[in-house]
């Protein structure tokens, strides 16, 4: 939330600022399950509470529910069965013109035929705001997303990033409770999504409202997420915070899909002993039961020459030879593709700019028992 100083920057009047900035609502979803014909399960008795102001994510590949629970949310699809409550509020039969919620959808659904300020006023005018509050609370949005010299202009003359930011003060300009936005960055070049994905965290950090973003892309989930839904065929993997779903995934399918490539059953387990296809492995994981999968990311593997010092020498470390089959440059990063014991293992090195191994090179592969983490399934 912002402190007063801010609100007066980016909000002259005070009173608007307070009303855009009000407590956001809470969303509590109970055994939502909806099926698309016979064979499609799009959601599977799904149960999921949102928190006021949070910017929750829904993830996941194509087809595993994330958009069909957002457009239940909006009230543009409804349930086979199940409730939604927003705010406390059950709403799981009400119209989505009486919902206390906007969405922002992939194509932005601009009008072409109207300029950027009556784009942004369009909600306004529907629901009878008199013309000199429209044009204040316009005028307030567009400054606080650095639009206002763009008000004049038509939609055809924008560019993808300034499209973006219309459509979000459409849908802000509502004072909606809950904004929902259906992967709304993904027609974006590389560049100009990384920076919008950091403008959106800050804007919704700023207005102090409940955010649910659809994506299938892990990464912008991460940077963007106070918390993340990870869905797989109309359930929920699991939820958590970015650091928590990435760094202790609860399942194969959430390690996969996030990026983690090195997974390896797990044949036997004596006390922090494991067995495994690299071969015998530490690990401080206090995973219970019998752990089926050890997991290693590839950015905590450490890599060095044979024979070389390497970490402390003392420190209980996890040393396996290897041998470099693939490179990829990515400029930060350096990613290597290794053979292991017939074994393969990916490692990610941070570019120091100091010698890279190449193709061929015999390494040492280091990894702290701390980084071995066991996934029971």
């Amino acid at each position: 939330m912002p402190t007063d100083s801010a609100t007066r920057e980016e909000f002259p009047d005070k009173a608007a600022a307070r009303s855009v900035s009000r407590d956001a609502s809470s969303i509590t979803l109970k055994g939502l399950s909806k099926r698309f014909g016979n064979d499609v399960v799009a959601l599977d008795n799904v149960d999921l509470t949102i928190e006021a102001g949070e910017f929750f994510t829904l993830l996941g590949p194509s087809g595993c529910g994330k958009t069909t629970l957002l457009r239940i949310l909006a009230g543009l699809d409804s349930a086979d069965s199940g409730s939604v409550e927003i705010g406390g509020r059950n709403v799981t039969d009400v119209a989505p013109h009486k919902r206390s919620v906007n969405t922002v959808f992939q194509s932005y659904a601009l009008f072409p035929h109207l300029n950027v300020r009556d784009n942004i006023a369009f909600g306004l005018k529907m629901r009878g705001i008199g013309k000199a509050e429209s044009n204040t609370r316009v005028e307030q949005m567009a400054a606080s997303l650095k639009i206002d010299n763009l008000l004049a202009r038509q939609i055809h003359q924008l560019s993808g990033g300034q499209r973006q930011r219309i459509a979000l003060a459409r849908a802000l300009v509502n004072e909606p409770d809950v904004l929902l936005l259906d992967e709304p960055l993904s027609a974006l070049d590389a560049g100009l999504r990384s920076d919008l994905q950091v403008e959106l965290k800050r804007l919704q950090q700023r207005l102090g409202m409940t955010f649910v973003f659809v994506t299938h892309d892990q990464e912008e989930a991460m940077v963007m997420s106070d918390r993340i839904a990870l869905l797989n065929g109309g359930s929920i993997e699991q939820v958590g915070a970015p650091p928590e779903v990435y760094e202790r995934p609860r399942s194969r399918f959430v390690a996969r899909f996030i990026g983690h490539d090195n997974l390896f059953p797990v044949s036997s387990r004596n006390g922090y002993t494991i067995n495994t296809e690299l071969g015998m492995l530490t690990t401080e994981s206090s995973a219970g039961g019998t752990a089926s999968l050890a997991l290693i990311r590839p950015e905590i593997i450490e890599l060095s020459a044979p024979g070389s010092a390497g970490a402390d020498p003392t420190l209980a470390l996890n040393r396996l030879p290897g041998r470099v089959r693939e490179r990829f440059y990515r400029g930060a990063t350096v990613e290597y593709h290794l053979d292991c014991g017939g074994q393969h293992i990916v490692a990610e090195a941070t570019n120091s700019g100091e010698r890279l191994f190449r193709i061929g090179d015999q390494v040492q592969v280091e990894i702290y028992p701390e980084d071995v983490i066991l996934i029971n399934e």
